[in-house]
């Protein structure tokens, strides 16, 4: 008997909407940039106009764009003392 676990097939790892900018070559996403360069003086105006009337959302972009985000890290270090497994598993001697 052959083994047909070869043709379960499987999900892709990756998405495949049209839309998704991972699967632009980067001289197409690099037009869709240049495509929107003519909306960027309007933008920043709103935006200007949007810090300046204290919306939240607007001063919290500012802020995460002109002073980036922290790198974040995660500390995955983890220290046990006193471990004994046979206090975690008792078994019955009946």
């Amino acid at each position: 008997m052959e083994d047909k676990r070869k043709d379960n097939g499987g999900h892709s790892t990756k998405a495949q909407r049209p839309d998704d900018k991972r699967l632009l070559t980067k001289t197409q996403l690099q037009d869709v940039y240049e495509s929107l360069n003519p909306y960027l003086p309007e933008a920043l105006q709103q935006l200007g106009k949007a810090i300046k009337g204290g919306e939240k959302w607007a001063i919290e972009l500012w802020f995460k764009y002109y002073y980036s985000l922290p790198k974040q890290t995660i500390d995955n270090n983890l220290q046990v003392t006193d471990f004994n497994l046979k206090d975690i598993l008792k078994f019955d001697k009946s």
